[in-house]
């Protein structure tokens, strides 16, 4: 199962910006979706992505090259569109710990009705072409310390928007979701 991701720290509203742009500049459709109070999708454009995804509350993005209607999709087409995208799960704010977000896809996708593994290979070329762009809005290296083992390393592949360091000095803290013993830092810690 070929994939690629980049994850990343920053605000939603940080992160919107950067996905309008790469989406603006490489032509590509938006897609929002939430998961609640139910799974739902909607289209939107790179001018009014910030707005409407916020009083959506859009947890993911979905960036294509040609527009996708998952409104009127069962599940096995739903499933198999989403693989023709680049998903955004956007970093999310909550009791005070900013969770990364994570840009990604995947070239294969078995399908129940032929019983084969289809391979998607131009979606990796999206990929690339997106991930290059928005690599260029992040800082790197992060820093991740074990809090039970008091060990730090440094990811040079994980990186951060301007806005991590701001939530940082604000007293947010950065972490993972479901791995509460591991807190991130934008500066070595001491």
């Amino acid at each position: 199962m070929p994939s690629r991701n980049l994850q990343f720290f920053g605000t939603k509203e940080e992160a919107l910006e950067v996905i309008a742009e790469v989406a603006q500049s490489l032509e590509l459709h938006l897609t929002i979706f939430r998961e609640k109070p139910y799974a739902e999708f909607s289209p939107s454009t790179a001018a009014s992505l910030k707005k409407t995804a916020i009083a959506f509350d859009a947890t993911k993005v979905y960036l294509s090259v040609s527009s996708i209607d998952f409104t009127r999709m069962n599940q096995a087409e739903y499933s198999r569109s989403c693989l023709e995208c680049v998903e955004v799960i956007l970093p999310q704010l909550k009791n005070g710990r900013l969770f990364l977000g994570d840009l990604g896809v995947k070239s294969d996708y078995y399908d129940p009705l032929t019983k084969k593994v289809l391979q998607m290979p131009h979606v990796l070329t999206l990929f690339k072409k997106v991930a290059v762009r928005f690599k260029a809005a992040l800082s790197f290296p992060v820093f991740a310390w074990n809090k039970n083992i008091g060990k730090v390393v440094e990811y040079s592949d994980l990186g951060y928007l301007a806005s991590a360091r701001i939530a940082v000095e604000s007293g947010v803290v950065l972490a993972q979701e479901g791995v509460p013993n591991v807190v991130f830092s934008v500066d070595r810690p001491a």
